[in-house]
């Protein structure tokens, strides 16, 4: 198995059979005469994401649905094994909640990375905005109530999705914002633990 590496999206290739263009003809190879072999460098995969994604979407009233349409097919061209549709609709619930409760960047967005680590099929989901606090998280957090569909992030926690904030800091240190991270576990982590 090959694995290619573009613009930050790792996938992984097997060899696939040459399919002739008529059902009754068979490929052969043709002579190789004149032709040269041609190295193909081996990318070095080890430690980096399976799949990447980052994008800034403006904080409005459809920032969540943008986020959403955007997300699925990047997660199905991934072939991320979870499900795709709720996994969309965790990210347009933390950015939906981004945007209407946080605060947008200096140019009116708010910030949305996915990522597939190298080692596990967990899809990270990281959502930005400049509002520094997260006031009263531990009330989603500690005690969800997995039939409660009284809030988004209730209904987060409700799919499975582990969340957490911490402030984003400059490179002085002082707060900038935060990050609210969904980790939405993948099928073959749900069924080892």
């Amino acid at each position: 198995m090959t694995a290619y590496n573009v613009e930050g999206l790792s996938l992984a290739a097997s060899p696939r059979p040459v399919v002739a263009e008529h059902p009754t003809e068979s490929y052969e190879p043709q002579d190789t005469a004149g032709s040269a072999v041609v190295p193909v460098p081996v990318l070095e995969t080890a430690g980096l994401p399976r799949f990447r994604y980052e994008t800034s979407l403006m904080a409005n009233p459809g920032a969540g649905t943008n986020a959403r349409l955007r997300a699925r097919p990047r997660l199905t061209v991934a072939r991320w094994p979870g499900d795709i549709e709720v996994a969309a609709q965790i990210i347009k619930a933390l950015v939906d909640n981004a945007a209407q409760h946080g605060l947008p960047s200096h140019d009116g967005t708010v910030s949305l990375r996915l990522t597939v680590g190298p080692e596990t099929d967990d899809l990270v989901i990281e959502v930005d905005d400049a509002f520094r606090h997260f006031p009263r998280f531990e009330v989603f957090a500690d005690s969800p109530d997995p039939d409660s569909r009284r809030t988004s992030l209730h209904w987060v926690l409700s799919q499975g999705a582990r969340l957490s904030w911490d402030q984003r800091l400059d490179d002085e240190g002082a707060a900038i914002g935060k990050t609210v991270t969904a980790i939405v576990p993948s099928p073959s982590t749900e069924e080892t633990t």
